[in-house]
């Protein structure tokens, strides 16, 4: 299903990683404060496709960068 990144739990420097098991794509949600940066710093829902993985990085409070395969 899909996950949801709760804020006030991350440090800087925390990895978190993901990997959708199923064979549908699902979303990667942000709680309430909590952004996310992918290509050229854009905010936003994710989604990651199916039986894909990928890595959330905290780089400042409640800030996360996202990268991987199948990150949309």
């Amino acid at each position: 299903g899909n996950v949801t990144v709760p804020p006030d739990v991350f440090n800087i420097g925390d990895v978190v990683v993901v990997h959708n098991t199923s064979g549908t794509a699902n979303s990667l949600l942000r709680g309430a404060g909590v952004t996310f940066f992918w290509l050229n710093g854009v905010d936003g829902t994710r989604t990651l496709g199916p039986r894909c993985v990928c890595s959330l990085i905290c780089v400042g409070a409640n800030q996360f960068a996202v990268t991987g395969l199948g990150v949309s």
